[in-house]
């Protein structure tokens, strides 16, 4: 029998014992509970990552080819491949290429040398060169296979190539891309040949609409790179993509309701300016429109967020002379695209012709869409009076809110007439125009700018952009004077949103005549011909100013040093003003005190003739009309 001292040591070790024992337990429940959790979440885990992974692999099911992945076949010495044992031509599936050279990548020679000439980057893989006759090889021939699962699914093909000089692009031998081709056709001894000289590689996108030379199973995509002649001193060669888009992917248009066009610095530029609500990734493509798009240039959109708003900008550049261009947006992620939209170039030695109109000023009226009915009609006369206009030019105010939210409201609405997609718009900064990282990162000047200055110059005219708003102006004096320096043109026209001779009722403001004073005398000094301005909502013409003085002649004859001042009316009637009561002495021709009519004037230059044409848009009749001479 055990005393009590020896039971209570056996209690206490026992108690021990369970506490051990349900520690354990729970040690194990907890580890039990931590790992069904983390199967749990590891499985729910696989299941995103593999519904992420057959997305991917989905899109990866319709792309054919891919720079540094594509393997290609390819044949860098004399002579057009022969036909293999089996029957088969070099650009067809299945073709036997024993003695063909295999790579991945971009491929290029200098002169027989890797050297980044040939594409702006050393190519990855070094082509032959030389000919028996220590000339440049006539043509390349590059080829490689893929698989289909089934060819009706896909309703068009589209693909991005580098190269030079000339190039032919076959699908399963049946010929679908070429570029840069000869007028008369390749050497037919040496295959030498191309349009035109290749300074450095063109980089390329195509598209495919008749997709019938894909089919089920093996496919092959080959190419021939042409020399243009037997002294070429480089080629290059890089298929960076080749896909397909099925049927079930075909997405919505995107929607281009704030697509505008702006002037260029030159007249082989355009800027294409899109405002959206939609964040992603956009680029532009564009093509002369008599290629359809069968042959196209791509840019990226750089993008700039506007309150909640997101702007999409571009150069197009290296445009032609009197050409008509197709151009639409372009979605990188999904492929969709904006309906296509034109613009021409205009004609070197023609002249200029262009339209001009006074404040827009959306929502200053009974409401913005109203204005903006308004807008469009404006802007159909102005197509109407003046169908091959260059461009536009806005005198400012394109809005009227200095709140946020609504004046972004009315940017869209001016943004949104067709014509502003065919003809580009030169604006101005209004007073109105107030929300500045709403204006300034919105609208893309041309040329160089600053403080929302700029210019640019057609066919021997300046046109110089003046912020008025700003008070810098020795600062915009010098500017001036630089653009003249850079264009040497022959004639100066300055657009700006104050108008310093008007017969409205801001005429005898302070700020109005702190403008004169500044560039009344600067603009005879410099020759500025003529003065496009707004802001008084009142039709007014100047006699010809010599500074401040009236030479008390309208029209005819321009002497140096004169100067023409046109204030525009409201383009869309949403404000007008009364004729400040008193006799203006500089004032030759005003729209009355009962006209109320908003209007558009067409402005051509020819040689040494300017000639204004405003007409009402409510009958398109003829409300002021005049001309001067140098």
């Amino acid at each position: 029998m055990k005393d009590g001292n020896e039971g209570h040591g056996m209690n206490k070790k026992y108690e021990k014992f369970k506490l051990a024992v349900g520690t354990t337990f729970a040690f194990f429940i907890l580890v039990a509970v931590m790992g069904i959790a983390f199967v749990q979440n590891r499985y729910a885990d696989e299941n995103i990552l593999e519904d992420e992974l057959l997305e991917i692999q989905g899109d990866e099911k319709f792309h054919y080819v891919e720079t540094g992945i594509t393997y290609w076949q390819y044949k860098d010495t004399e002579g057009e491949p022969s036909i293999d044992s089996n029957g088969k031509r070099w650009n067809e599936a299945g073709y036997l290429t024993e003695d063909w050279k295999e790579a991945k990548g971009s491929f290029g020679s200098y002169y027989g040398e890797l050297n980044d000439r040939v594409g702006g980057k050393y190519p990855s893989n070094l082509l032959n060169y030389y000919s028996a006759k220590k000339k440049a090889l006539p043509v390349y021939y590059f080829r490689t296979e893929f698989e289909v699962d089934d060819a009706r699914e896909i309703f068009q093909l589209s693909g991005e190539i580098q190269f030079d000089d000339s190039v032919i692009i076959y699908l399963n031998g049946k010929e679908i891309y070429k570029d840069n081709e000869p007028t008369e056709g390749y050497d037919p001894g040496t295959g030498y040949g191309a349009k035109e000289g290749v300074e450095t590689s063109w980089n390329r996108g195509f598209s495919v609409e008749n997709t019938t030379a894909l089919k089920n199973g093996t496919n092959c995509i080959a190419v021939e790179v042409h020399q243009i002649h037997e002294d070429s001193s480089d080629v290059y060669f890089d298929f960076k993509e080749f896909k397909g888009t099925p049927e079930w992917n075909e997405v919505e248009t995107l929607d281009a309701d704030g697509l505008i066009l702006q002037p260029g610095d030159t007249n082989n530029q355009m800027l294409v300016n899109w405002l959206t609500p939609q964040k992603g990734g956009y680029n532009v493509q564009y093509c002369r429109k008599v290629d359809d798009f069968y042959n196209y240039t791509e840019l990226e959109m750089e993008r700039v967020e506007i309150e909640g708003q997101y702007c999409y900008k571009a150069r197009l550049s290296n445009l032609r002379a009197g050409e008509t261009y197709s151009y639409r947006l372009c979605n990188r992620k999904n492929g969709a695209h904006s309906e296509v939209f034109n613009f021409t170039t205009a004609k070197q030695g023609e002249g200029v012709k262009f339209l001009f109109v006074g404040d827009p000023q959306i929502g200053a009226g009974e409401s913005v869409q109203q204005d903006g009915e308004a807008w469009k009609r404006t802007l159909e006369v102005g197509k109407h009076i003046l169908p091959n206009a260059e461009f536009l030019i806005s005198a400012g105010d394109q809005s009227d809110s200095s709140k946020t939210d609504i004046a972004i409201e009315e940017y869209y609405e001016f943004r949104s007439p067709d014509e502003l997609k065919n003809i580009p718009v030169a604006v101005n900064k209004g007073n109105h125009d107030t929300v500045k990282e709403i204006y300034e990162e919105q609208f893309m000047p041309p040329g160089v700018w600053d403080d929302a200055n700029y210019y640019f110059a057609r066919d021997g005219v300046l046109f110089f952009a003046l912020n008025s708003n700003s008070g810098s102006y020795a600062t915009q004096i010098e500017y001036l004077k630089k653009a003249i320096q850079n264009t040497n043109p022959e004639w100066i026209i300055v657009t700006m949103h104050y108008s310093m001779f008007s017969a409205g009722p801001h005429s005898d403001e302070e700020k109005i005549l702190n403008l004169r004073k500044v560039y009344n005398e600067a603009f005879s000094e410099l020759d500025v011909d003529l003065v496009l301005s707004g802001h008084d909502h009142l039709y007014a013409r100047t006699y010809l100013m010599k500074g401040m003085k009236s030479t008390g002649n309208a029209s005819g004859l321009k002497k140096q040093g004169e100067t023409l001042y046109l204030s525009g009316t409201s383009s869309t009637g949403s404000k007008f003003y009364e004729k400040e009561s008193g006799k203006k002495g500089y004032i030759a021709f005003y729209d009355g005190e009962t006209e109320k009519t908003p209007l558009i004037s067409a402005i051509t230059i020819q040689g040494k003739t300017l000639t204004i044409k405003t007409v009402r848009t409510t009958d398109m009749s003829v409300f002021d009309e005049i001309t001067i001479r140098k």
